[in-house]
């Protein structure tokens, strides 16, 4: 890690630690992403964990028409699914054959109602 500083996370596993030498700190964007990938790891292991459920009926920050990336996994035969985010980088998801098939019917739903013809009421 090229950054002075320490990260910890707390022994509640609550909270994360931050020491910093005093005075100002210039980083690139290299080391930035490296910031976050570690502060990613930390968060994934603090308490409470991420919420397995998006909020609902909550107005949510989206990416319009992010960048995207598909392959398929001849080890699992699931498909990996990258997705570019401009301050996070590319995110990937790997999903199993099962799941793979649950999204493309969700995906072909939101299909077929965008192309269903709008009736007056």
């Amino acid at each position: 890690m090229s950054f002075a500083g320490t990260f910890k996370a707390a022994l509640d596993m609550a909270s994360v630690e931050f020491t910093f030498p005093p005075g100002t700190v210039t980083v690139t964007a290299a080391e930035v992403e490296e910031l976050i990938q570690l502060l990613s790891t930390i968060r994934a292991q603090l308490h409470p964990p991420v919420p397995m459920d998006p909020p609902l009926n909550v107005l949510v920050e989206t990416l319009p028409d992010p960048r995207y990336w598909t392959d398929y996994d001849q080890m699992t035969e699931g498909t990996l699914l990258g997705i570019r985010h401009p301050g996070q980088g590319w995110l990937w998801s790997q999903f199993p054959p099962d799941e793979r098939e649950r999204l493309i019917g969700y995906l072909l739903e939101h299909q077929e109602a965008q192309s269903r013809p709008k009736t007056p009421n």
